[in-house]
């Protein structure tokens, strides 16, 4: 029998290695949350999972916008990573539209 704990762990140092595992679940954004930092005060909904990416509803005070975007893992942490501003028209994208934003999660995987 093999000892999980003991093969996902490198030898001598005892620090979980996720890059060496395949058998864990990724920890991903909350399914609602209200931002911080960049995002301060903005209440955040998700719409939509797929394997390839996500979509959030962000309500900015009245304002609805979606959020849409890659799939993107944080192999140190473990997580799967929110988007931060600079990240925007690289592997996330805005929308007004929940159409629109659907089209472009659709697209994820195709480009």
């Amino acid at each position: 029998m093999i000892d999980i704990k003991k093969a996902a762990t490198p030898e001598g140092n005892g620090n979980h290695r996720h890059e060496d595992t395949n058998f864990f679940r990724w920890k991903e954004p909350p399914h609602q949350f209200t931002g911080t930092g960049p995002y301060k005060g903005m209440q955040f909904t998700r719409i939509l999972r797929r394997d390839t990416g996500f979509i959030y509803c962000v309500d900015m005070g009245g304002q609805m916008y979606y959020h849409v975007f890659k799939r993107r893992e944080n192999h140190y942490f473990g997580t799967i990573s929110y988007p931060r501003p600079e990240a925007f028209g690289v592997w996330a994208w805005c929308y007004r539209s929940l159409d629109e934003a659907t089209r472009k999660l659709n697209d994820f995987g195709h480009d």
